[in-house]
C-alpha cells in the first residue's frame, strides 16, 4: 500500500508553500520557528477554538497512574506535555524539531512550577530515545508536517515498550456540510486573520494546506498497522474536524 502524502498539483499553489508542502524538516522547522509566538493563538484559530478540549480529550483518555514514562513527540509550545505532567506521567519526554517552539514550552513549565519534563530538540525520524524506553507515545497535530508518516510512526515503535500505547491526535477533512464550512474558514477566514498576528504569511497558507494534503483517516489508521501496532482505534471528534487514533505495540507471544 503507498502512503505517500499527495503531490501539489494545482497550478495556483506557488512555489514558496508548494516547497513547504514537501515536508523537508529544514522548512518546517523553520516554518515553526518563525511563527513559534503566535502558535498558540494560530491552533485556537485553526481549530476555531476546539483545540484546548481536544487535548484535554487525548490526555484524558490515557488513563495514566502515575508510573508512566511519556514521550510526547511533536511537542511544539508544550501544551501536550504540561498536561501529561498535570494528569500524572512519571516522566515526561517532549521532542520537537523546532527550537524557537521548545523555548516556549520550557518557558511555560518554568511558569506553572512544572519539573519533570525533559525538552529535547529532534526530528521525528530519529528520536533519541533507546528501544523500549517509553510506556506511552503522544501526538498533537503534527504527523501531517513530518517528511514520512508511516517512518515516524515505526520510530515511535521502537522506543515503546511492549504493550505500550499511542495516542495521535490530528486535524482531518471532514465530511458533507461541515467539510464546506470548515473548508471555508480556512481558505478565507483564516489566511487573513493570520496575516494580521504574523509576517510570515507562507505558515499561515501551508497549515491548512497540510490538512487538505493530508491522507484520510483509514489510511492514517493503515499506516500505524503497518507500523505493527494492533488495537488501533479511530474516533472522530467535532464531526470529524479531528480524528484521535489510539493502539498499542504488540507483547510478544508467551
Amino acid at each position: 500500500m503507498d502512503f505517500d502524502l499527495p503531490v501539489v498539483a494545482d497550478p495556483s499553489v506557488d512555489a514558496d508553500l508548494a516547497l513547504l508542502l514537501e515536508h523537508r524538516p529544514s522548512n518546517i522547522s523553520g516554518m515553526f520557528d518563525s511563527i513559534a509566538d503566535h502558535y498558540d493563538r494560530l491552533d485556537r484559530l485553526l481549530s476555531a477554538g476546539l483545540d484546548e478540549h481536544w487535548r484535554s480529550h487525548l490526555v484524558r483518555d490515557l488513563g495514566l497512574t502515575g508510573s508512566e514514562a511519556v514521550l510526547d513527540l511533536c511537542s511544539g509550545t508544550g501544551e501536550v506535555a504540561l498536561s501529561l505532567r498535570r494528569c500524572g506521567a512519571a516522566a515526561v519526554t517532549a521532542v520537537d524539531f523546532a527550537p524557537e517552539m521548545l523555548k516556549i514550552a520550557e518557558s511555560k513549565a518554568r511558569n506553572a512550577g512544572i519539573d519533570g519534563i525533559r525538552f529535547i530538540c529532534a526530528d521525528a525520524l530519529h528520536i533519541p530515545l533507546g528501544s523500549a524506553s517509553v510506556d506511552v507515545a503522544t501526538m498533537a497535530f503534527g504527523l501531517r508536517n513530518v517528511e514520512d508518516p508511516l517512518a515516524a510512526i515505526a520510530e515511535i515503535s521502537r522506543v515503546l515498550r511492549p504493550g505500550g500505547r499511542l495516542s495521535i491526535l490530528e486535524l482531518s477533512r471532514p465530511p458533507s456540510v461541515v467539510r464546506r464550512i470548515y473548508l471555508g474558514y480556512f481558505e478565507h477566514v483564516l489566511p487573513w486573520v493570520g496575516r494580521l498576528l504574523s509576517h510570515h504569511r507562507d505558515a499561515y497558507r501551508y497549515l491548512p494546506a497540510s490538512v487538505e494534503a493530508f491522507p484520510p483517516p483509514a489510511q492514517v489508521a493503515a499506516m500505524i498497522s503497518a507500523a505493527g501496532f494492533e488495537h488501533i482505534h479511530v474516533t472522530p471528534v467535532s464531526g470529524g474536524v479531528a480524528h484521535c487514533y489510539s493502539a498499542r505495540k504488540p507483547k510478544p507471544e508467551a
